[in-house]
This record gives structure tokens, sequence and C-alpha cells, in this order.
């Protein structure tokens, strides 16, 4: 999946880097048996951090910015 985000085009990158930050940003293990419309909001916001780690873009996204992107490109 292609994103775009501070300007760039990126494909979305699904690591294990991804699950670490979910899991420092909730501080518990994803659930796949009892997953939430707000788990899957983290688990795309600690995609998103991945992915900006990944390509090495050097930006700062906050969970609001985050939020206010997500509604900026479509909810």
């Amino acid at each position: 999946m292609k994103i775009k985000i501070f300007d760039r085009e990126l494909d979305l990158h699904y690591s294990y880097r991804m699950f670490k930050i979910y899991e420092q940003v909730t501080e518990h293990s994803l659930d796949m048996f009892n997953i939430k419309i707000a788990d899957m909001e983290l688990l795309f916001f600690a995609a998103v951090i991945a992915t900006l780690q990944y390509n090495k873009v050097d930006a700062v996204l906050g969970y609001t910015d985050f939020c206010n992107w997500i509604d900026d490109n479509g909810g």
C-alpha cells in the first residue's frame, strides 16, 4: 500500500519494527482475537512510524499529527 506523507510517496512497510512500536505505544501485545478499532488505528500509526524509520525520513510524527493526516486524506 502506498502512502503520501511529508511530501513523499512511500510503500507502507510491514515489519517486526511495526509490532515493536505498537507494543511500546500501548504497553501490551496485539490480541488478534480481541482486536478493537482503536487497536487497528494504533497499529496503522506504528506502521507509518516504522515506514518512516525504514526509509530514513527525518521527520517527527506525533499521534495528533497522525490523526490530522488521516482526516486530511479521506479518513
